[in-house]
């Protein structure tokens, strides 16, 4: 590797460089980058045209992520982002709350309480994880009525197998590097997976059950106290679940044929290159992906600057 080619007003422009290249563009973009310069599944590349610099066949594979499937709940507390969201005046008055005294629901972190817990008591190491939001609608993502926010005080109880088994890709949709590449996750292909969502529901409605908290719910919202078979209960899952935003390994560490990077994060096949995020992490580490990213990039700069 010699430097970087990249696209500024329409123009093309290359930087060079007298030491390494380094690749920190995350477990979607980094295999994204690395099959446009050539290494990747050599036959996967020649189909695009591209010349083929290293064959690696893992590049852009082993794709693992946290699926979060949450069950919404209606509250009689007024205490929620959802009253606020949905109230001008409310959202106002919590807005001037953050600002002189820093504190209020405007401070607060998306998810609120967390909490690693075994499926089941023959378990000697927690495998779900447990988070309780103070918002509710039918996705993640829904700000407001008009895509979703539920009109009432609202929370959802979210929980996701920590050791997912599920494997899916993320590779090149053309040879364009402005097309976003095509991500095939795979959620819920491997029967473990399916097995501890549906033990982690279930969970989550006898959490909702207990007298600490039962008292604060009018109803269970998603998916409805109706649905109460294993089926019903899957369905819903693979119909509303949603990434944890915690994908890794498409460019594995490792020893392996399916392995992109060693133990020093240099490429194989190529020389003064290397993939310092969380696309090397081999395996998915207990719970949230962040902590282990920024231990990654610290142990990435040592090597560097050791040359090791």
């Amino acid at each position: 590797a010699i430097g970087v080619k990249y696209n500024k007003d329409n123009y093309s422009k290359e930087v060079r460089v007298r030491g390494e290249v380094i690749l920190s563009a995350g477990s979607i973009n980094s295999p994204k980058i690395l099959e446009l310069s050539g290494i990747g599944q050599g036959s996967f590349l020649k189909s695009y045209g591209i010349d083929v610099i290293s064959d690696l066949a893992g590049v852009g594979e082993n794709l693992t992520d946290h699926l979060q499937t949450r069950i919404t709940y209606e509250t009689n507390l007024k205490v929620t982002v959802n009253d606020i969201l949905n109230n001008k005046f409310r959202g106002a008055i919590e807005l001037f709350r953050y600002l002189t005294r820093r504190d209020g629901l405007m401070s607060i972190a998306s998810a609120t309480v967390h909490a690693l817990m075994r499926s089941d008591n023959s378990k000697i190491y927690p495998d779900l994880k447990v988070q309780i939001m103070l918002i509710s609608g039918n996705n993640r993502y829904a700000r407001n009525k008009k895509i979703g926010l539920d009109p009432f005080p609202g929370f959802s109880i979210g929980v996701f197998p920590l050791y997912p088994k599920s494997r899916g890709t993320t590779h090149l949709k053309s040879p364009d590097y402005r097309n976003n590449p095509i991500i095939k996750a795979n959620y819920l292909s491997a029967f473990e997976d399916r097995n501890l969502t549906l033990k982690g529901l279930r969970l989550v409605r006898k959490i909702a059950q207990q007298n600490s908290i039962s008292p604060l719910i009018i109803k269970e919202i998603r998916p409805g106290e109706h649905i109460k078979d294993d089926k019903g209960l899957l369905n819903f899952a693979r119909n509303n679940s949603q990434t944890s935003w915690h994908s890794i390994s498409t460019c594995r560490m490792g020893k392996t044929k399916m392995d992109v990077v060693d133990y020093s994060l240099k490429v194989y096949g190529v020389k003064n290159l290397r993939v310092i995020d969380s696309s090397i992490m081999p395996n998915m580490p207990t719970s949230n992906t962040n902590a282990p990213s920024i231990v990654i990039g610290e142990k990435g700069a040592d090597l560097i600057l050791n040359n090791s």
